[in-house]
């Protein structure tokens, strides 16, 4: 996705922005560094249940970066957590990952 693209799907979500950036680190004001702005997650949940569109999460079960257990976060979601797959489980079990992409279509 083009950070053209990304810009324009979190303003059809009114979602506020952020910047990215360590905080002790010195960033000097130019319009290149707006592609360093995302919203927060809980705003991105927001805006997504807002939508109404059904929405899969697909986790991988030994995600030691970031555990199983936030799956749910995003309320009205479907979750899937695959077993034997951690944080890169699109390229641990792309199989799996592919049939319920296929299944969300």
């Amino acid at each position: 996705m083009s950070a053209a693209v990304a810009r324009d799907a979190f303003k059809a979500l009114k979602a506020p922005i952020e910047m990215v950036t360590a905080p002790h680190t010195p960033v000097p004001f130019s319009p290149a560094l707006e592609d360093l702005y995302i919203p927060s997650a809980e705003r991105i949940a927001a805006g997504v249940a807002a939508t109404g569109i059904p929405t899969t999460v697909i986790w991988g079960a030994e995600d030691a970066v970031i555990p199983s257990a936030h799956a749910g976060a995003l309320a009205g979601a479907r979750v899937e957590i695959i077993a034997d797959a951690g944080h890169m489980v699109q390229m641990e079990n792309a199989a799996r990952v592919n049939e319920l992409i296929k299944a969300q279509l």
